[in-house]
């Protein structure tokens, strides 16, 4: 069994037994695994200072099928996205990018753009004024990967700008990913979907459009990012299996 080389995110390590971690990465060629660190935690081990979540590692691991956990062998630190001011929101927007790969990802289904995603993701979080707001970006990233392709352009059905819908709100179609204006919405009294407020479709519709660099150059309000992880939450429910609410939305949202 020869062992594996790859580039891995670390996204999570636990206690295993009194020297061990139980560590999930997602890497580049193999997605999201589980791994047993041996010995990691003891003093001498040269794992000890490498294995810490949201550090970009080269890895060498053995790979079996039939194993829950593969073994880890080796692990060279490559980046580990600290900041000079390594503030409580940095910190968060490099937990919270790590727990959507966590959460939203299959076991070993390998996604090399969403590594590649997630690793610049983390290297914006380190360094712009407004990181919290890579979360919102990568996460509307993961969806689309996912096959959930916002459309925030205009009306689903009648084909009406976003700009004209005013100061009335619309609803967003969870499975579809349409907005349904305002006029459209009252003549079908039982449609369904995601409540918007005209301040939620201008920030999804900001967060969708921009380039990723500008996203985290404005400030969203305390306000706006509860609606926004709401929204963002119920999405991600609805096309992933994900369980429980995402602890990093509900705690971007309480940032002043």
């Amino acid at each position: 069994m020869p062992p594996v080389r790859d580039e891995a995110l670390l996204l999570r390590r636990l206690p295993y037994g009194d020297t061990s971690l139980v560590c999930h990465f997602f890497t580049r060629r193999g997605g999201r695994i589980g791994m047993m660190a041996k010995g990691a935690r003891r003093p001498n081990s040269s794992l000890r200072g490498t294995l810490q979540p949201g550090n970009l590692l080269e890895i060498v691991y053995y790979n079996k099928e039939s194993r829950d956990l593969q073994l880890l062998k080796e692990a060279d630190l490559q980046e580990d996205f600290r900041s000079a001011d390594d503030r409580y929101a940095r910190l968060l927007a490099r937990g919270g990018i790590c727990e959507i790969l966590e959460r939203s990802q299959p076991g070993e289904h390998p996604d090399e753009g969403l590594f590649a995603s997630a690793r610049d993701s983390l290297r914006r979080a380190a360094d712009c004024p407004y990181p919290v707001n890579q979360i919102y970006w990568f996460l509307i990233f993961c969806l689309a990967r996912g096959g959930y392709y916002l459309d925030l352009a205009r009306c689903g059905d009648c084909g009406r700008e976003l700009r004209s819908f005013g100061t009335r709100g619309a609803l967003l179609d969870r499975r579809g990913g349409q907005l349904r204006c305002p006029d459209c919405r009252q003549r079908d009294g039982g449609a369904q979907g995601l409540e918007c407020s005209p301040r939620l479709l201008r920030v999804l519709s900001f967060l969708h459009r921009s380039d990723p660099e500008e996203v985290g150059q404005r400030e969203i309000t305390p306000a706006t990012r509860a609606e926004l992880g709401e929204a963002l939450d119920s999405l991600l429910k609805a096309h992933m299996e994900v369980g429980r609410s995402l602890r990093c939305l509900e705690e971007a949202a309480e940032i002043e």
